[in-house]
């Protein structure tokens, strides 16, 4: 689950600190494995303005597809208010 030993940050007395980069590496190359690409970049969101419209003339995904989309929705929903919140729902979308 990208929770490796050596994220685990015991160096100041009474806290740990926990490091997600190995879950946040291992998401994205998930993603760019699917996807077939390896485009990275930054935006300023990631949230357009049609983020909220329902496209009712696009396609079903097929039962492989639905299943990466919940898998890796379940992985950001994990992984946004712990170590990445700008990926958190854009309130000025």
């Amino acid at each position: 689950m990208g929770l490796e030993y050596r994220q685990f940050d015991f160096r100041e007395k009474k806290k740990l600190k926990i490091k997600m980069d190995g879950y946040v590496m291992e998401v994205i190359d998930e993603a760019d494995a699917k996807l077939k690409t390896k485009q990275r970049g930054q935006a300023n969101t990631h949230a357009s303005m049609a983020l909220f419209k329902i496209n009712s003339t696009s396609p079903e995904l097929n039962k492989n597809e639905a299943d990466h989309y919940r898998t890796m929705t379940a992985k950001l929903l994990f992984l946004a208010p712990r170590a990445s919140p700008d990926l958190l729902t854009d309130p000025s979308a």
